[in-house]
């Protein structure tokens, strides 16, 4: 028997194609078996490689593992099975359903190196080039080997015709889902978008996964523990450790009443739930409460806590490690050092290194979930299938990006209608999504988990927020000053670095201060943090922070004032969350917003368009201050601020389907009907999507962020391993000194990068290398990277 190959390890060993297609089918089948999905795993898994049963394939990884001259990916691998599974629905009977079914089976056998386009941007069938028999060379003999070598073709033939019938009962449910007619198409589509991405994703990790083991030598085994066991003892030790809380006080009373609500709910089935529970009302432990039960009582796979910014994601990984028995089971994944420059379509052992989500309890930021959303990068499209059957708690969920609201809507409709993944979404300042305000709103029963009680919420009362005025930058320190003066401490919210490092400059020559924005690295940000809480609980010397928004939400601090500079009013309550936190004192504290008139928001959009809606509302509010019981955080001006908010994002056409200027239409129709591309087609395939495009295009920040690992503490001997010789060939080591360098990173604009290299600040370890690393002068103990009239403002990976 002719042995066809699959992979070649440094060592001479091989893997036969064979094996690696009987492998990848079992684990893209266990991927996908809590959906009952488990034959379509199965068929995608033998046919991904089947394109490599021949004998040019054999010549091409042979030379390649020689080190001759070949060019990756000349020799094509992906399309064969393509081709073999349509051949299947022209055997077998046709209809719109197995049709829509062969071609999702189909996308994630072409796409598991990289997506492809169905349609693309000027009309052109990706189907049919995989079809185009002048691309199919060597096709029968690798579908001739295939059969001979792999599986029988009446065995692939009944296990095609099971996966098209687990297939079509999910079409079916998509087709009941209550949609208004002038969006129903684009919504249907959407769902079909997002469920090939489903299958992609299990067939991309299950090819990744065993691939890994392979080149590795070793098995990355599944956790091998009893999951119902583990969540019956996680909850188990998080009741003993709730029950040791004092309930003395009245806010621990009210705290804990939540809590018990959000016990009660957890009970409830999947879905997608609201907790609005008011800032310091212990809104991460009650949801860790909720979760932990939940997934006990659902026999959920993972829980997936999301916050906005790192500061808040490195204060919260500390609270819920406190309450976790088995703190080695929890996964933090949020730097993107391992793949800054990684290409679409390109395998490299670095990607191999990327977690996988397969923890029972990951904590990761908002741009990584999007990303694992949305992204077309394919180390985010693995993470996708690991959603499923999982219970997704989102913190601060109106950081979600409004170009984004279609998408984010329609995604987390599909995970908890079709995927068993129960969302709850946390904030003290709702966003209404379901509102007809927004084009493509959640069109499901989203439930309150806290109900509202006034006497519970006004235990919370600690703060009273005053508009300060309007100033210009300059003027703003001597404000301060007065502030200052008449508190034991103060935190100072800026919109920009710029604006934080001016006031800190300004500020600390006359007395002493602390500054913390994202242009320093986690390491550095954690030490100033520990620095202030203990100056905070001494109290016995005045305390001045001065900060960007990484202080604004989650953060366990309280200061007797904050001053926000304004933004959105929801970006104001959360910075008021910063004041008299617990009630430590006896009166209400004073929460300041100041109009800086001269600040250049081009850069934030988001925040831009807040500062602009609550401009609207501070005038709405001084004219008529009773209709918000003189207060400008009230939950009627909440709602006033997302009217306002929304209203002026729906006068700009498709703001909320993320619209792209340059390519005339939004990535929300490029993954669902695609209408734009279909016009100037004669494409006869069901699938419009342009996936690859829309991937490429989708991005959290409008500019590519790059991490750069910067000299601050142990920083600087990680940079000196990275630029050892060692990381060039033990791919191990460089995985364990990338794993300690994510302490020691600083995200950048490209743009802000560009400058750094211009001035020879930062550089690369190897040449081949693709991880930059920034030279000592170049980061300030006070302040971080230094960058002279570049701003450093962006949210976090």
């Amino acid at each position: 028997m002719e042995e066809y190959i699959a992979h070649i390890r440094e060592d001479g060993t091989k893997q036969f194609v064979k094996e690696h297609c009987e492998n990848v089918s079992v684990y893209a089948s266990e991927n996908l078996s809590s959906l009952n999905l488990s034959s379509v795993g199965k068929l995608i898994g033998l046919l991904h490689d089947a394109g490599k049963m021949k004998e040019e394939f054999n010549r091409y990884i042979i030379a390649a593992y020689e080190g001759k001259n070949t060019r990756r990916g000349s020799v094509n691998h992906t399309f064969a099975g393509v081709r073999i599974i349509f051949e299947l629905l022209e055997q077998l009977e046709s209809n719109i359903k197995s049709r829509i079914s062969t071609e999702i089976m189909a996308y994630a056998i072409g796409a598991h190196h990289g997506q492809f386009d169905c349609l693309d941007l000027s009309g052109n069938d990706g189907f049919e080039h995989r079809l185009d028999e002048n691309n199919l060379i060597g096709y029968e003999e690798a579908k001739k080997e295939f059969f001979k070598n792999v599986i029988d073709e009446e065995e692939l033939k009944e296990t095609y015709k099971k996966a098209c019938n687990e297939i079509s009962d999910f079409l079916d449910l998509f087709q009941k889902l209550d949609i208004k007619s002038d969006g129903k198409c684009k919504v249907f589509f959407c769902l079909i978008g997002n469920f090939v991405r489903l299958i992609q994703s299990a067939l991309i990790d299950a090819d990744r996964r065993d691939t890994a083991e392979f080149m590795d030598n070793s098995k990355q085994n599944d956790l091998l523990i009893d999951m119902e066991s583990f969540w019956e003892k996680q909850v188990i030790h998080f009741e003993n450790e709730i029950s040791k809380f004092d309930n003395v006080s009245k806010i621990n009373k009210a705290r804990m009443q939540m809590s018990d609500e959000c016990y009660k709910a957890s009970k409830l089935p999947c879905g997608i739930y609201r907790v609005n529970m008011p800032t310091g009302a212990g809104k991460t432990l009650s949801t860790l409460r909720y979760a932990l039960s939940h997934a006990k009582t659902f026999s959920k796979k993972r829980i997936i806590y999301v916050f906005p910014l790192l500061t808040i994601l490195e204060q919260n990984a500390e609270v819920i490690k406190k309450y976790i028995s088995d703190s080695e089971m929890i996964l933090e994944h949020h730097s993107n050092v391992v793949d800054i420059n990684n290409k679409y379509d390109e395998l490299n052992i670095k990607e191999l290194l990327l977690e996988n989500w397969k923890s029972p309890i990951i904590i990761t930021t908002l741009v990584q979930l999007l990303e694992t959303f949305f992204s077309g990068k394919t180390s985010s499209i693995r993470r996708f299938s690991s959603l499923a059957d999982s219970i997704i708690v989102i913190d601060e969920v109106q950081s979600v990006p409004t170009k984004m609201l279609a998408l984010f809507n329609q995604m987390i409709t599909f995970l908890s209608e079709y995927c068993n993944t129960t969302i709850v979404l946390c904030s003290a300042t709702q966003p209404e999504l379901e509102s007809d305000s927004i084009k493509f709103p959640i069109k499901v029963d989203v439930k309150d988990i806290v109900k509202y009680d006034k006497n519970l919420w006004n235990v919370f009362k600690r703060t009273n927020v005053e508009f300060l005025g309007s100033s210009t930058l300059s003027k703003v320190p001597d404000k301060l000053l007065d502030i200052i003066s008449k508190n034991k401490s103060v935190l100072i919210i800026c919109n920009k670095k710029s604006e934080s490092e001016f006031i800190y400059n300004e500020l600390s020559r006359i007395v002493k201060c602390y500054h913390i924005s994202a242009s320093m690295c986690v390491n550095h940000r954690k030490k100033i943090f520990e620095k202030i809480k203990n100056g905070l609980s001494h109290n016995d010397t005045p305390i001045v922070c001065i900060s960007t928004q990484v202080m604004e939400a989650g953060v366990d601090l309280s200061f007797s004032c904050v001053v926000r500079f304004m933004a959105g009013i929801d970006s104001v309550v959360q910075a008021a969350g910063r004041c008299n936190r617990n009630g430590e004192y006896s009166e209400i504290k004073n929460v300041y917003m100041i109009n800086c008139t001269d600040e250049n928001l081009q850069m934030l959009s988001e925040i831009k368009k807040g500062k602009d809606s609550t401009e609207k509302l501070l005038y709405k509010y001084q004219k008529n201050p009773e209709l918000y019981k003189k207060d400008i955080t009230s939950d009627q001006a909440i709602k006033d601020y997302y009217n306002i908010f929304y209203q002026e994002i729906s006068n700009k056409a498709n703001y909320t389907e993320y619209y792209l200027k340059s390519k005339k239409r939004s990535i929300f129709s490029m993954l669902s009907d695609n209408i734009e591309s279909l016009n100037s087609s004669n494409n006869k395939h069901l699938l419009k999507q342009a996936f690859k495009e829309a991937g490429r295009s989708f991005k959290v920040f409008d500019d590519d962020t790059l991490s750069v690992i910067v000299p601050y503490g142990r920083g600087k001997e990680i940079i000196n391993e990275m630029c050892s010789d060692k990381v060039k060939f033990d791919y191990t080591y460089l995985n364990e000194v990338i794993s300690k360098a994510k302490e020691f990173t600083v995200t950048l604009y490209p743009y802000q990068a560009k400058k750094l290299l211009d001035e020879k600040a930062i550089y690369l370890p190897q040449e081949d290398s693709d991880i930059l690393l920034l030279k000592n002068e170049y980061y300030d103990d006070n302040t971080g990277v230094i960058l002279e009239n570049i701003t450093l403002d962006y949210m976090e990976v």
